[in-house]
């Protein structure tokens, strides 16, 4: 091959190099097009904002064990904890923030009495003496929703939400939502007030709890709808007393439900296999927490000593512990379960039993509201203006 036929193949070779290249992009602007014409909703600065995180070299694994983290809150604030970051929800907005301290985004919205719900992926955030409803993931805000009448509740599970609102012609509505917020069933209550919902994983079943009064007597009710039909599955009555609400396990195979007076353990057709009688001039609070109801009573009048006392989704009694002073709020990790009072936050293990050992009573120094964790080995205190992030102590 002489120099002429060796200069004649690199044009060929460059020229067809060109078109390829030429090809790719164009691939690539068409593809980037698409994405905008089928995203276009989720392009916004807080999406951006949130995506420069990742061109931030800061290693947060650096952070102290201790580290602070500077919160915007208010008395009304709600704290969860989303994709191991702290999100929280105020009246005037909802702020997500990473364990390490860095501010990921902020979205601005005016809610009079913000209540907010989460599945640890997706925060549902509606305002209870208002109209509005918000959905927002760990970056934006994915759906909003104006009701004509104040929103009383809702629920958000992996497979969509539900909601429950008043209405011209009737006591109250539930109204669920499949994961492309479409209405895909509603419940018209004329004769009661639907006082709680709860939307099974896969979103086929809705669990309301809904109450009348008769002569100053409360009758409750607890219905298991069929989303895809609308055909009632299950009814369970209770009489004399003032249902609050039910929640499904995460497998939905058991149901708990909460009244002003005992706690009602079922299976998935409301047949009940367990009760427990709380003592309501002591009962303080509820949490429920990965399939586990706990329930902290006061174990005198006069005294602060407080017994936790957590429960499976049978009914079985699973650890009965003591804390010297009030408690104020519960978090529960995997291998852990954590306990927030005004001046301490104790930290227990969960043993293979079930059991918990106490394994550290710290003092905090100051009056925190909240306390959150991950599965990290990690949790957070707040209160309305600051959190602060610790170790488990090995």
């Amino acid at each position: 091959m002489n120099n002429r036929d060796l200069s004649k193949y690199f044009i060929k070779a460059a020229n067809a190099l060109k078109l390829v290249l030429l090809l790719v992009m164009l691939l690539f602007v068409v593809f980037l097009l698409s994405c905008i014409l089928m995203f276009r909703e989720h392009i916004t600065i807080d999406n951006v904002q949130y995506l420069m995180k990742y061109a931030d070299f800061y290693d947060s694994s650096l952070a102290s064990d201790e580290a602070e983290i500077s919160i915007t809150s208010d008395s009304n604030s709600h704290m969860f904890t989303i994709r191991d970051n702290l999100a929280v929800v105020t009246r005037s907005g909802i702020g997500l923030y990473e364990f390490s301290g860095h501010k990921l985004f902020n979205y601005n919205f005016s809610y009079s009495t913000p209540a907010a719900v989460n599945d640890g992926r997706n925060i549902l955030v509606y305002d209870i003496t208002g109209t509005q409803l918000s959905i927002f993931n760990s970056f934006s805000r994915v759906f909003s929703q104006e009701y004509p009448y104040s929103v009383k509740t809702a629920c958000i599970s992996p497979a969509g939400f539900a909601v429950v609102t008043g209405h011209s012609s009737f006591r109250s509505v539930a109204i669920a939502y499949n994961s492309d917020y479409k209405e895909m069933f509603r419940w018209e209550c004329s004769d009661r007030y639907i006082t709680s919902v709860d939307l099974s994983d896969d979103g086929a079943y809705l669990l309301c709890t809904a109450v009348k009064s008769t002569d100053g007597i409360f009758n409750s009710q607890v219905i298991i709808y069929d989303t895809r039909n609308g055909k009632a599955v299950s009814e369970y009555t209770i009489e004399d007393e003032l249902t609050l609400k039910a929640e499904f396990s995460q497998n939905r195979k058991n149901i708990v439900i909460l009244t002003d007076s005992k706690l009602y353990f079922s299976d998935d057709s409301l047949v009940e296999i367990n009760e427990h009688k709380y003592n309501q001039s002591k009962c303080e609070s509820f949490f429920v927490e990965k399939d586990c109801v706990i329930i902290t009573e006061s174990n005198n009048l006069s005294g602060n000593s407080i017994a936790i006392t957590g429960f499976d989704f049978e009914g079985n009694m699973l650890f009965s512990e003591n804390a010297d002073s009030k408690v104020s709020d519960i978090s529960v990790s995997d291998s852990h379960l954590f306990a927030l009072s005004p001046q301490n936050v104790y930290i227990y293990a969960i043993n293979g039993n079930n059991s918990l050992t106490l394994i550290e009573k710290k003092l905090t120094g100051s009056v925190f509201t909240n306390i959150l964790s991950d599965n990290n080995g990690r949790y957070i205190i707040a209160d309305s203006k600051k959190a602060q992030r610790f170790k488990v102590p090995q």
